[in-house]
């Protein structure tokens, strides 16, 4: 997450399995764990994600090291639940 240039947060999902699925606008990022502990960290990741785009961050999602989706990311209204 950036603000003005300056990188405000990193978050690192290798708490759990992490896929990403192509939609109409762009893609969906949805990570899942077994372990309930990993699941909480995880959606608090995500909550961290969310919050810093609704104040004007933006955000570079990478998978192995190669961004896919940068400057594009939209805040859904409401942070979804973690799956188990």
């Amino acid at each position: 997450m950036t603000m003005n240039g300056m990188t405000v947060c990193c978050c690192k999902l290798m708490l759990g399995t992490c896929h990403c699925e192509m939609t109409a606008k762009g893609c969906v990022m949805t990570c899942t764990s077994g372990d309930a502990k990993c699941c909480e960290r995880i959606q608090a990741c995500w909550d961290c994600v969310h919050t810093m785009l609704n104040y004007g961050c933006t955000c570079c999602m990478m998978m192995n090291n190669t961004p896919f989706a940068c400057d594009c990311c939209e805040p859904t209204t409401t942070p979804a639940k973690a799956k188990r």
